[in-house]
Parts: C-alpha cells; structure tokens; sequence
C-alpha cells in the first residue's frame, strides 16, 4: 500500500506603507470546512470580495477594489490602497467573501492611520502542507501538490480568488475521480483505477481518500518500475496530486496495490 500523510499550513504577511508588520494569521472554522467539503466532493469554496480593516475587532474601513498577483503557484497577493474613512489604531484585517463569510483573520502590530490619509497595504497567504513523511514505497517519491498552478492547492487559492469560473476548466472539482499509475518511459499508464473513496474523521480534522487493490496490467519494458502516481480529477484532467519518481520502486504485471492519502485540514 501506497500511505501519504499531509497537513494544510497556512502563512501570511501583511505589508502597511511598505513595512512589514508583524502578523498572525487564522483561518476561520468556516474556510477549513469549506475546503473539506471540496476535498469530500462537495462544492463549497466562495470567492473573495473585500478585505476589512479593524481596530480592536471593529470593521472601520473595507475596500473590494484592489489588485493580485500570484507569486508562486500556491502564495497569492491581495494589494492596493485605501483612503482611512476615520482616524484609528489599525491592528487587523479580515478577508470577507461574496456571501460574507470571513476565511481569515488577521492581527498585526498596531499601525496609527488618518482619516483622509491614503494606506499602501499588501496580505498575502501561502497554503503549503507539513507532514510530507509517507509509508510504503511511496517513501521513494516526491510529492507535488503546490508545485503547480493545476495542482490541489493552488486551485484552492484560485476559487476562492475568482470563483469555478476563474479556473479553466471551469468544472474542476477537487475530489480526485481517478488514479493513474505511470511506467518508467513515463508515458505508458501501467494500471489506473476510479474506485476512490473519501471519508472525513472528525477526531483529527483529516479526509482520507483511499483506492481499492488495482492491479499493474502492463509494462512499459523489463524490470519496470513505477515512474508516477497522479490522483487526477477527471471533469479537469488535473493531477490534483502527483508523485513523482525519485528512487526505483519495482513492480510486476498482475501485481495488486493500493494507494491513500490523508489530507488534515
């Protein structure tokens, strides 16, 4: 069997006039339980539409209107500028969507703004996982989730930025439907299965998708061994999860294996 444990970390930054303030950041109850509904199959991610600017958890200003920049595939930047409607203590900063749930809150060293005065500010998040450590021969391989903008994670980032419609394809689920298993020239699909469940432990916050025993139907050429694994979506053709071949992993034709990956949120 094929066993990845992974957990979502989540970091921020926050920019206000050019200095970096110190900051801690905190994903709300709603946002992880949004993102386990995805990971269970179930569409639930809302897209961005202000972020609000607090004084000892009061909302004083908020503003929608403001750029983005990806500056790798899984750390989004949120900037622009916005005018104080009042004088106060900035101290936080949370991140509403269009249905008004707050995914993040925000605090930062206290910054003094004047009303009238124009504020530069930046908050930028990376979602990366901990935990990489797997069992079984996965163990020989590399996991890439994050590494690319079709992967699991950025595609997180991307809904919750511009909505299913800011992704192309636009059907892209986050529940993989299908895993393929790769032969050493890296082309031939040497077994492949749809039979993944999903289920969800409470206990330990973790979704756990897991395949039936499928078995290596073909070989790519003698003494084959396993090049990738990709846990694909397939209304996308995504590989939401990919690893990739790092140390020999042999197998043989009508050989069974199984593959599970715990996702803790």
């Amino acid at each position: 069997m094929v066993i990845g444990l992974v957990r979502l970390k989540f970091n921020t930054r926050v920019d206000i006039d050019g200095k970096t303030v110190a900051s801690h950041n905190t994903p709300t109850s709603i946002f992880k339980q949004h993102i386990i509904n995805e990971l269970l199959g179930t569409e639930s991610l809302e897209r961005f539409d202000s972020i609000q600017f607090t004084s000892s958890g009061v909302v004083k200003d908020s503003l929608s209107n403001m750029y983005y920049q990806f500056l790798k595939p899984n750390q989004l930047k949120l900037y622009g500028s916005y005018t104080p409607s009042s004088s106060y203590t900035l101290d936080g900063m949370k991140i509403v969507t269009r249905n008004g749930n707050t995914y993040f809150v925000t605090s930062i060293s206290p910054v003094s703004v004047v009303a009238g005065n124009p504020v530069n500010f930046s908050w930028t998040v990376t979602l990366d996982v901990t935990n990489r450590t797997p069992s079984g021969f996965l163990s020989k391989f590399n996991l890439e989730i994050a590494s690319d903008y079709n992967r699991l994670l950025p595609l997180i980032l991307q809904i919750f930025l511009g909505g299913r419609t800011g992704v192309s394809p636009t059907g892209v689920s986050l529940k993989p439907s299908k895993v393929e298993v790769y032969g050493k020239d890296s082309v031939t699909l040497i077994a492949s299965t749809t039979n993944i469940t999903a289920t969800y432990d409470s206990a330990t916050s973790t979704v756990k998708w897991k395949t039936d025993l499928f078995k290596i139907t073909q070989v790519s050429g003698d003494n084959e061994y396993i090049y990738r694994i990709r846990m694909v979506d397939t209304k996308s053709g995504y590989g939401l999860v990919v690893w990739s071949w790092i140390q020999y992993e042999y197998v043989n034709i009508n050989e069974y294996i199984q593959v599970e990956l715990n996702i803790g949120v």
